[in-house]
């Protein structure tokens, strides 16, 4: 993600669950690659890749735990990237190789990734990575900059590259000169359904020729890596290959792109010493290694029912407020948040529903004892505590909803301060439309909207339970849920929790 301080967050205070590593040893490329092992890269031949390929199969060539083979779109049609870790698409046109993939081919590659296949783009595969053109891949959350002179000109530039650049890619120093053809400039393009990208270098110095206005290029993102599904992608926008003594840039690209998530890391979760629980159920992205999607036979479906669609942008705004809400109140929220995708567990429905493999009932009964240890911790250490269950909806874009099953799941603050903190002035509700929020139901002691007045999280946790604490399920708009406002919604969020609870300071007695 394109927030380093959030990864370092993330890093420090989570406890990742062990259990399922154990049980996954047997998958085969969905495990991450080990170090030694042959890692089989597809580089693709087609109309728009230029003659620099070979000197991508020239540095490719240099690491003996690296097996190459060239492949065309007919084999990509025919299921064959099934036998490679990676895929690389090298300099040339990326509008080209776009169309001699074709829609399907492009499906194909995307299709891969999404299940664990790595990508690397250099030049042109950068642009085709990239949300940006109607023939793109939309693998990276990235759009191209100024791409009305997209042909800039070319000769060597400085990069500045940060230290996960640096490692990943044994790139010699934070200021790096390497060669640039006409390559993309690279910017978040806020896609919802798109994890962030992570810069690991930025253009230092730029090129120009003439007619193409100057100013633009520095400050640019040159180098991003991002994950799509559970496959990793890397989008370089010079050209390594072409330049003297960063021949061992490509095959460390290769490497990196070839391991995949951690499988213990399905789920993460905190314990916090806040009063605050904060639950995020689908919108993880990782596949389950040997196992496959869920298909709801014989189920219903609906807003209770069977559902396997992700909620776009919602894993990272949960810990986007987790990380809030511990630099506002001195302390830290507890939360429980799915990485793995809703196709193939939905923690947010009773298991029968869930799941349909005994794997996947292990870490849904995880996720559940961490959710349920935190709602305990919070009743046996804190007059009144508060779980928002964060979630995605398509409904109104510009609008979020609230669920408490029309005021059920808050019952405890009903009773003791009264109506005020769940449907008046006092209200959650109230203190994120005072920061401009567009919510529902508004008046707030409204009805709530049907399919999102509370899903199974808030039901089994709510405070009408006798362990439970007061929750509320809150479905984000897809307008609350892109990356360039992620931040601030984060903010805004934390700020009206922390000043909910200010409000609660008045209100003494004990959760019994």
């Amino acid at each position: 993600m394109r927030l380093p301080a959030m990864s370092n967050f993330v890093n420090s205070t989570c406890r990742c669950i062990l259990l399922i590593g154990v049980l996954l040893i047997a998958a085969s490329r969905s495990l991450a690659q080990q170090p030694g092992e042959t890692i089989h890269v597809a580089v693709y031949e087609g109309d728009g890749v230029s003659r620099t390929v070979t000197e991508v199969l020239k540095d490719l060539q240099t690491d003996d735990t690296i097996e190459v083979a060239r492949i065309s779109t007919d084999q990509i049609l025919k299921d064959e990237l099934g036998s490679f870790e990676v895929i690389m698409f090298a300099g040339g046109s990326g509008s080209k190789q776009a169309n001699s993939l074709g829609a399907d081919g492009r499906e194909k590659v995307r299709r891969f990734v999404r299940d664990g296949g790595g990508y690397v783009g250099i030049c042109a595969g950068a642009y085709l990575a990239s949300a940006d053109y109607d023939w793109s891949l939309n693998i990276l959350d990235a759009k191209v900059l100024d791409r009305k002179h997209w042909a800039r000109g070319f000769g060597d530039v400085e990069l500045s590259v940060h230290s996960t650049g640096r490692d990943s890619l044994a790139l010699p120093a934070e200021r790096t000169t390497v060669y640039y053809h006409q390559g993309p400039l690279l910017a978040p393009a806020g896609k919802p359904e798109l994890d962030d990208y992570e810069e690991w270098a930025s253009f230092a110095t730029e090129v120009t020729k003439d007619g193409v206005p100057g100013g633009v290029m520095s400050g640019k993102t040159a180098i991003a890596a991002g994950r799509f599904g559970a496959g990793r992608v890397l989008a370089i926008s010079p050209h390594p290959e072409r330049t003297a003594g960063l021949d061992s840039v490509v095959p460390a690209a290769v490497h990196w792109a070839a391991q995949q998530a951690d499988r213990s890391d399905l789920v993460i979760f905190q314990q916090g010493d806040l009063p605050i629980v904060i639950s995020a159920p689908h919108g993880g992205t990782l596949r389950f290694p040997g196992v496959e999607a869920r298909k709801g036979e014989g189920l219903k479906g609906g807003g209770a029912g069977f559902r396997a669609l992700r909620d776009g942008g919602t894993e990272e705004l949960a810990l986007e407020v987790a990380r809030q809400l511990a630099a506002r109140m001195n302390g830290k929220p507890s939360f429980t948040i799915s990485r793995v995708h809703r196709r193939y567990i939905d923690f947010n429905r009773p298991a029968n529903i869930a799941v349909e493999s005994e794997k996947t009932r292990v870490v849904y009964d995880q996720y559940h004892a961490e959710l349920d240890a935190a709602v305990r911790a919070v009743r046996e250490k804190h007059p009144t505590g508060l779980l928002i269950d964060i979630h995605g909806q398509g409904a109104s874009a510009s609008t979020v909803f609230r669920g408490t099953k029309n005021g059920l799941t808050v019952s405890g603050i009903k009773s003791q301060g009264g109506e005020q903190y769940v449907t008046g002035s006092k209200s959650l509700l109230a203190f994120l439309k005072g920061r401009g929020w567009k919510v529902h139901p508004d008046p707030f002691d409204g009805k709530e909207q049907s399919g999102y007045t509370g899903g199974y999280i808030v039901q089994t946790y709510g405070s009408h339970q006798p362990h439970g604490i007061d929750a509320i399920q809150l479905e984000f708009g897809a307008d609350y849920r892109k990356a360039a406002v992620r931040v601030r919604v984060a903010q805004e969020l934390a700020d009206s929790i922390a000043e909910y609870f200010e409000h609660l300071q008045s209100l003494k007695p004990k959760l019994k």
